[in-house]
């Protein structure tokens, strides 16, 4: 008898990883909300993949399995344990794994997160079993954009002044989309990105898929073309031009 194991009754996994699974989903799925990776130090790898690592090696299929039967039927708890089979074996076809991804990819779905945050292998898996992202992911509908007689923009600036009219995210590093007015008669449309991924700060760069305009209202027009759907935060001048929205 082993009086001080560690594993759980089945002998692979370790019993206090299994134990997580509930916590781990919580924050894996609040991470995969915000785009960003987990960073609390008790998922780390050190602390929690590599223990997983020699139940890997030893029997994936028994792995999956104990994980799948310590997930029971709670949603996040699901997500947990898919997330920790999919940190070694993404693709993994093993019925028990996708019973789990499904289950995440259903928490995604009603938690309205867009086909945007899924992995390759999520987008995959979810067009297998419902057809298409679009329309039965991120419930995309066509919406009639005004005739350009029936909305006129009423946007004030002066020659060499601009205003932010969209913003992709709440982080202050997050694109931004801005109009501008070149001078009397011409407008256009500029963005600000972060140069590269260590950037801390953003820089102006020109939008040459938003062509000038001589109104304002002829470049809005053209940057709801652009982004299609209305992001994290849009000007009301914008709001008319984006000529799709998620029906949720």
């Amino acid at each position: 008898m082993r009086w001080f194991s560690n594993r759980s009754p089945a002998g692979l996994v370790p019993s206090d990883i299994l134990g997580q699974l509930n916590a781990f989903g919580h924050a894996s799925f609040d991470a995969k909300v915000r785009s960003v990776p987990v960073t609390d130090p008790r998922y780390d790898w050190a602390n929690f993949f590599s223990r997983l690592l020699p139940s890997y090696q030893a029997n994936q299929a028994q792995m999956i399995a104990e994980i799948h039967d310590a997930a029971g039927g709670d949603p996040y708890t699901m997500y947990g344990g898919y997330c920790l089979v999919a940190e070694f074996e993404p693709a993994s076809q093993d019925p028990l794994y996708l019973e789990m991804m499904d289950a995440g990819l259903r928490l995604m779905y009603d938690r309205k997160l867009s086909s945007g945050q899924l992995t390759g292998y999520e987008a995959d898996r979810w067009i297998k079993t419902h057809g298409d992202l679009r329309v039965s992911f991120d419930r995309i509908v066509d919406v009639a954009v005004p005739a350009p007689a029936q909305q006129s923009a009423n946007v004030d600036l002066r020659p060499g002044e601009s205003v932010m009219v969209a913003k992709m995210g709440p982080d202050p590093l997050d694109n931004q989309f801005h109009l501008e007015r070149i001078d009397d008669s011409l407008f256009g449309a500029f963005s600000m990105r972060k140069w590269d991924s260590d950037a801390v700060s953003l820089t102006r760069c020109e939008e040459r898929d938003v062509p000038q305009s001589n109104t304002a209202d002829g470049v809005l027009r053209s940057l709801g073309q652009y982004l299609r759907l209305r992001p994290y935060w849009a000007h009301e001048q914008l709001e008319p031009f984006f000529p799709e929205r998620r029906d949720i």
